[in-house]
Protein backbone atom coordinates (compact mmCIF):
# COMPACT_ATOMS: atom_id res chain seq x y z
CA UNK A 1 0.00 0.00 0.00
CA UNK A 2 1.42 3.39 -0.97
CA UNK A 3 1.58 6.12 1.62
CA UNK A 4 2.47 9.82 1.46
CA UNK A 5 5.86 10.66 -0.10
CA UNK A 6 5.84 7.31 -1.88
CA UNK A 7 6.76 5.53 1.35
CA UNK A 8 5.63 1.92 1.58
CA UNK A 9 5.10 -0.09 4.74
CA UNK A 10 7.78 -2.58 3.74
CA UNK A 11 10.60 -0.05 3.27
CA UNK A 12 13.43 0.01 5.75
CA UNK A 13 13.47 2.76 8.39
CA UNK A 14 16.53 4.41 6.81
CA UNK A 15 14.71 4.82 3.47
CA UNK A 16 11.65 6.27 5.20
CA UNK A 17 13.82 8.72 7.14
CA UNK A 18 15.66 9.82 3.99
CA UNK A 19 12.38 10.50 2.15
CA UNK A 20 10.92 12.40 5.10
CA UNK A 21 14.12 14.45 5.54
CA UNK A 22 13.99 15.44 1.86
CA UNK A 23 10.35 16.45 2.17
CA UNK A 24 10.99 18.46 5.35
CA UNK A 25 13.89 20.23 3.66
CA UNK A 26 11.69 21.11 0.67
CA UNK A 27 9.07 22.49 3.09
CA UNK A 28 11.83 24.55 4.78
CA UNK A 29 11.22 22.79 8.11
CA UNK A 30 14.82 21.55 8.07
CA UNK A 31 17.73 23.54 6.73
CA UNK A 32 20.13 21.79 4.33
CA UNK A 33 22.64 21.03 7.09
CA UNK A 34 19.98 19.44 9.31
CA UNK A 35 18.62 17.34 6.43
CA UNK A 36 22.15 16.24 5.52
CA UNK A 37 22.78 15.19 9.13
CA UNK A 38 19.64 13.05 9.12
CA UNK A 39 20.57 11.44 5.81
CA UNK A 40 24.06 10.79 7.12
CA UNK A 41 22.66 9.24 10.30
CA UNK A 42 20.86 6.61 8.24
CA UNK A 43 23.96 5.41 6.37
CA UNK A 44 25.33 2.05 7.45
CA UNK A 45 28.81 3.44 8.12
CA UNK A 46 27.53 6.42 10.12
CA UNK A 47 28.44 6.73 13.78
CA UNK A 48 24.76 7.65 14.34
CA UNK A 49 23.34 4.58 12.57
CA UNK A 50 23.39 2.50 15.77
CA UNK A 51 21.45 5.30 17.47
CA UNK A 52 18.70 5.15 14.83
CA UNK A 53 18.51 1.37 15.04
CA UNK A 54 18.52 1.44 18.83
CA UNK A 55 15.77 4.07 19.02
CA UNK A 56 13.72 1.92 16.66
CA UNK A 57 14.22 -0.99 19.04
CA UNK A 58 13.06 1.11 22.01
CA UNK A 59 9.73 1.50 20.23
CA UNK A 60 9.31 -1.94 18.67
CA UNK A 61 11.07 -4.38 21.00
CA UNK A 62 9.55 -4.96 24.41
CA UNK A 63 12.86 -6.33 25.67
CA UNK A 64 15.01 -3.29 24.90
CA UNK A 65 15.03 -0.63 27.59
CA UNK A 66 16.79 2.71 27.29
CA UNK A 67 19.05 4.12 29.95
CA UNK A 68 18.07 7.75 30.51
CA UNK A 69 21.47 9.13 29.46
CA UNK A 70 21.49 7.00 26.29
CA UNK A 71 17.97 8.08 25.38
CA UNK A 72 18.91 11.75 25.78
CA UNK A 73 22.04 11.27 23.67
CA UNK A 74 20.12 9.50 20.90
CA UNK A 75 17.34 12.06 20.95
CA UNK A 76 19.73 15.01 20.86
CA UNK A 77 21.17 13.85 17.56
CA UNK A 78 17.70 13.47 16.01
CA UNK A 79 15.83 16.32 17.72
CA UNK A 80 15.64 18.72 14.73
CA UNK A 81 14.16 15.92 12.61
CA UNK A 82 11.62 14.81 15.22
CA UNK A 83 10.64 18.41 15.98
CA UNK A 84 10.13 19.14 12.27
CA UNK A 85 7.93 16.08 11.87
CA UNK A 86 5.60 17.25 14.66
CA UNK A 87 5.53 20.93 13.64
CA UNK A 88 2.46 21.85 11.56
Amino acid sequence: EDRPLGITATEKLRIKMEKVATDLEQQKKLNPQQAKAIRRSTMADSFLAPDVATMNQYVHNQYVFPVASDLRKHFDSLQPFITAIWTP
